[in-house]
């Protein structure tokens, strides 16, 4: 989920109070961003220049990885080591 106003992860972290959820802010370069944008061909060109800033302003991430550095394997390892290292979780 993209956070586009303020209240959105508030209202979020409310409904999922009772569920065991990690945050994760899965980032890239604005660059990348509009690259894969026009790669997909579903997007409306340009979205994402005005979503880049915007997007990871509203909450503190439990993890965040970057597409950009990371392989799609090298950044489920790293949410995964977060789950294993949280307390209580069981």
């Amino acid at each position: 989920m993209m956070w586009l106003v303020p209240d959105q992860p508030a209202g979020l972290q409310a409904a999922l109070l009772a569920a065991n959820t990690l945050w994760v802010g899965v980032h890239c370069p604005l660059a990348l961003a509009e690259q894969r944008e026009r790669e997909r061909g579903d997007r409306i060109v340009g979205t994402v220049r005005g979503q880049h800033a915007l997007v990871h302003t509203f909450r503190k991430y439990d993890v965040d990885v970057d597409t950009s550095v990371a392989t799609p394997r090298e950044c489920a390892e790293a949410i995964l080591a977060m789950l294993d290292a949280r307390p209580g979780d069981g």
